[in-house]
């Protein structure tokens, strides 16, 4: 795999005398769509420079592949990878600056997101992404993405937040996209972790007349009320929610949506972890619009090696 000469040079800084201690993490994810999608992730983390849970940087490499009915396409990917996040508060920032291969053409990639404090009560992020477009036409064509956005958490009350975000997506085939994001959250039953959320989403696509290579219509909305529940059981966390609602592709009538989300997580012991999360959304994407159903179940595991 000839990647660029940069990541082997950030590779041998990251592996400095001043190392605290070496992180690993191993991890796969598996997703599948009714438009017969299945997308297939294998990696690993090496990571030298380890803190913590939190904090550390490495290099990360993953194959992915991707299949739908009698074509696939496989690419590759190594990247930098880079956290040093407040375990406490969930402020500060990601880094994951790659090189993939494959799918007609080879990409810069990248992932990068900081958050911080403002005052007691007001937080706010920025975030920008840049990676292939995960459907099997555009993977084909070789289309890809440049994502900006900002984002901002208020609290009202010490039990409800207002998260507000909004992003733009400008796409390799001359498209563009525009969507903004609203959601309330209500601890409800704090003592047994349970909170109601109200979360909408408004998006505006601007196409170039060619024939849709993956979902971005010129107008798209959805509503969803969740319940969601976050408690800890000898030290394992256990988070999830769960939502219903509608949504609305350009002029055609309101049409039922759900998602549901459930995150298992370990302690740490003995320098180890493990992290599993399920996710299922049945809403307008990929190349059928409405009725879109979507699932994807991941896995990481942790070992701090010294």
């Amino acid at each position: 795999m000839k990647h660029p000469r940069l990541l082997g040079l950030i590779l041998a800084a990251s592996l400095a005398p001043n190392a605290l201690a070496l992180g690993l993490a191993p991890q796969a994810a598996q997703s599948r769509d009714s438009d017969g999608l299945h997308i297939t992730r294998w990696g690993a983390s090496a990571l030298p420079l380890w803190r913590d849970a939190t904090h550390w940087r490495g290099v990360a490499y993953e194959t992915q592949q991707y299949q739908q009915l009698d074509r696939e396409v496989k690419t590759r990917s190594l990247a930098w990878v880079d956290q040093q996040v407040n375990a406490q508060t969930a402020l500060g920032y990601t880094l994951r600056l790659g090189w993939s291969e494959g799918a007609q053409r080879n990409l810069w990639t990248g992932d990068w997101s900081w958050s911080a404090a403002a005052s007691e009560r007001l937080q706010w992020n920025v975030f920008a992404n840049r990676d292939r477009v995960e459907s099997l036409p555009a993977l084909q064509q070789g289309v890809h993405m440049n994502l900006v956005g900002v984002g901002a958490d208020y609290q009202f009350h010490p039990r409800l937040t207002g998260v507000v975000a909004a992003h733009h997506t400008a796409f390799s085939d001359d498209q563009q996209r525009d969507v903004q994001r609203w959601r309330l959250i209500w601890d409800a039953w704090p003592e047994q972790g349970v909170n109601l959320q109200w979360a909408l989403r408004t998006q505006r696509g601007q196409r170039n007349g060619q024939p849709p290579l993956y979902f971005n219509p010129n107008r798209f909305e959805d509503s969803l009320v969740y319940l969601g529940w976050r408690r800890r059981y000898a030290g394992w966390l256990v988070q999830g929610r769960a939502g219903l609602g509608e949504q609305r592709i350009d002029a055609q009538e309101r049409t039922p949506a759900r998602a549901s989300e459930l995150l298992v997580q370990s302690p740490q012991r003995d320098g180890q972890s493990l992290r599993l999360q399920w996710s299922s959304m049945q809403s307008a994407g990929g190349l059928q619009g409405a009725g879109y159903r979507w699932q994807q179940l991941q896995a990481q595991w942790v070992i701090q090696l010294r």
